[in-house]
Parts: structure tokens; C-alpha cells; sequence
């Protein structure tokens, strides 16, 4: 699959300006892997004005500031080095303050006996990127188990959260429990809680007592926090990225890191992709990772996840779209979604539940 997405690519000769922008994004990939500058080609790599645009649409400034401190033979203009220094900068300083957030959150949670996951955020900036600079991000995701789900809500509404929690029954899927809660101080990030596997718009079968039985801790502002396993968190970026359609560099960008830096137990993820029915979104990220980030896939791996034509076409359409001005509208987003299910089952459970969103409030 991979190697004949790889031969379309040689085929389509994409612009000159798309070619030169994955060349740097495969550098900056290879930066934050190794640390060290990769052998450089024969034509310089330069960071010109549509590279700042599509980094700023993308959320690419912090990790792109980071690979410029790497690699002082990137060519780029005093102004634009300015610009993605005090971008990163300012990142840093937020995502600190949300860190200590979460930190603060946790000592809540605990203090009341409430087990928490925290995933996504500064989890795959520290645990991917190496720090929590690095990664621009909007709000703090937990996890918790069902039965302390309204407690754990209530404790956040007690310190002047604002809640807006949905609780539904829906004939085509289980329950689905999750909380935004806004703070009260302006400094502070809302906080996404949810009791059940994040499925975002897919009927996934991630059990959250399999997430708490194979969670690990991670260094986090000075706290030891519980997050998702390497192989757990590698399927969750996988559907994060689908649910927004494939159309973030950033989270390709995510992928193609973990790919390069984190020993993943493949055997186990791609039998547990298939059981949860996201096999077809794995298969994607990888190729999203190898078509956008030059990541490399071992021929085990392919050999294990398997080949699929179908994916290496749709593939190359998303690349494509990552790089148009202009984000694709709606219905384009959900057959997007629809097509990154490989279970007919699957597909009829979206079908119906997007249908009756769409009818409660549209």
C-alpha cells in the first residue's frame, strides 16, 4: 500500500511549493525525532511566506520555531524567525499555565478518590513533541470512569467551572457521557470531561476499563499523571485526526514524531484497531504520516496492518486537501468521516447518528 502511494506521488509531480513545504515538514519531523539536523540535500530548504501561512492555519508556529533553533541552515527572514519565536514564546507561556491547570485539577480529583486519564493537550506535546511548548492547544481532555462521572463534574462546577454536559441514550449506539466545563478565570482552558472512550463521531469499542488497565504515568508539572499506553494513545491520535477529516498537518505532523520516537507493540495495536473497528484509520495515519512527513514505515508493519488500495487513493485526495486554502465544508467533513470506516456496521451507526444530531439540532 505504502510503496504504491509512494509510486502516485513520483506520478502527480505536485507543485513546486506543495514539494518544497513536505520537504520541510519532513525535516521538521526528523528535528524533533533526532534532535540533530538530517544530512541535507543538494536544494536548501527555506521557510518563505505561504509556509508561515499554512504553519499559522495548521498550528505549526511552536514546532516550527523548534526546528529552526535545530537547524540554522533552514533558510528563513529575520522578520518570519521574530514572528515564530514570540508565536512559541507566547504558546509556552499558556501552555505552562495550563499545565498547572491540570496539575491542580488532578490533586482535586485525587483528593477524592476519582482515578483520571488525561490524554491529548500537553499529554502529546510532553510525550511527543518532548515538551509542552511545542504544541498549541485549546483545552484540558480527562478522562473518568462512569460511575464517577457526575461527581467528578459537580467537583468542577463547586470550583466555579461551568458545565455544559450532555447525557444521551442514542438507538444506534451505548450511552454517551462528556462534559465541557468553561472556567471562571480568564487565564484558565475549559476542560472536556468525558466517561466513556473519546469517540468524537465514531461508534468505536474502546472499553474505558481497558484504557485504565494499560495506562501509564508521564512527568507532568512536577505530577506524575496517568495517561493513555503508547499503542492506546497512537489509535486515539489516529481517530482525532479523522474526526477533524484529515485535514490538520498538524496532527499528521503528530503521528509522523510518534512514529520515529516511541516503540509501539504493532501486534497488538493493529489487532486492537481491528477490534475497536478503526483498522482503516490507522492505516490512514500512517500513510497521511509517510505521504506528508516522509515518516518511515517498516515493511513489518505494512505487513501486519495490511494492504488496502483504497486507502492509499483516499490518502493521496487528503495530502492534497491539506495543502487547498480553503477547509472543506460539511458535508465534504462527513464523507470524510464516513469513508474512514471499514465496517459496513460502522458506517450504518454514523449514518443514523448523524442523522438524528442532525435532526435534534440542526
Amino acid at each position: 500500500m505504502f510503496r504504491r502511494l509512494r509510486a502516485r506521488r513520483r506520478r502527480r509531480e505536485p507543485d513546486d511549493c506543495v514539494e518544497s513545504h513536505l520537504r520541510l515538514l519532513g525535516t521538521i519531523a526528523r528535528l524533533v525525532v533526532h534532535k540533530t539536523p538530517p544530512a541535507r540535500a543538494t536544494n536548501p530548504i527555506h521557510v518563505d511566506d505561504a509556509f508561515l501561512a499554512l504553519a499559522f492555519r495548521h498550528r505549526l508556529y511552536p514546532i516550527t520555531s523548534f526546528a529552526l533553533s535545530q537547524d540554522a541552515t533552514i533558510l528563513v527572514s529575520q522578520s518570519a524567525r521574530k514572528s515564530l519565536e514570540q508565536r512559541h514564546i507566547c504558546v509556552g507561556a499558556r501552555n505552562l499555565g495550563a499545565v498547572a491547570q491540570l496539575t491542580q485539577l488532578l490533586r482535586l480529583f485525587e483528593s477524592h478518590a476519582i482515578e483520571v486519564i488525561s490524554f491529548k493537550g500537553p499529554v502529546i506535546a510532553q510525550s511527543v513533541y518532548g515538551s509542552v511548548a511545542r504544541r498549541e492547544f485549546d483545552d484540558l481532555d480527562l478522562i473518568v470512569r462512569g460511575n464517577d462521572f457526575a461527581r467528578s463534574g459537580a467537583l468542577l462546577e463547586s470550583f466555579g467551572y461551568r458545565s455544559r454536559a450532555s447525557s444521551r441514550v442514542g438507538r444506534f449506539g451505548p450511552r454517551i457521557h462528556h462534559g465541557v466545563f468553561h472556567p471562571a478565570v480568564a487565564s484558565h482552558v475549559p476542560i472536556e470531561l468525558h466517561c466513556d472512550a473519546p469517540r468524537w463521531h465514531f461508534p468505536l469499542r474502546t472499553r474505558v476499563d481497558d484504557l485504565f488497565a494499560r495506562c501509564t504515568s508521564l512527568p507532568l508539572g512536577g505530577h506524575a499523571i496517568r495517561v493513555p499506553g503508547p499503542e492506546d494513545q497512537f489509535l486515539m491520535m489516529c481517530a482525532h485526526a479523522a474526526s477533524h477529516a484529515w485535514t490538520s498537518l498538524e496532527h499528521v505532523l503528530c503521528l509522523a514524531v510518534a512514529l520515529g520516537s516511541q516503540s509501539l507493540d504493532w501486534s497488538f495495536l493493529v489487532e486492537e484497531s481491528r477490534r475497536v473497528g478503526a483498522s482503516r484509520m490507522l492505516s490512514l495515519g500512517l500513510a497521511m504520516a509517510q505521504g506528508v512527513c516522509a515518516a518511515t514505515v517498516d515493511a513489518d508493519v505494512e505487513r501486519l496492518v495490511g494492504s488496502d488500495s483504497y486507502v492509499a487513493r483516499f490518502s493521496d485526495t487528503l495530502i492534497r486537501r491539506c495543502f487547498e486554502p480553503m477547509r472543506p465544508r460539511a458535508p465534504q467533513r462527513t464523507l470524510t468521516h464516513f469513508r474512514s470506516l471499514d465496517r459496513v456496521t460502522d458506517r450504518l451507526r454514523y449514518t443514523a447518528r448523524r442523522m438524528v444530531t442532525s435532526a435534534t439540532f440542526g
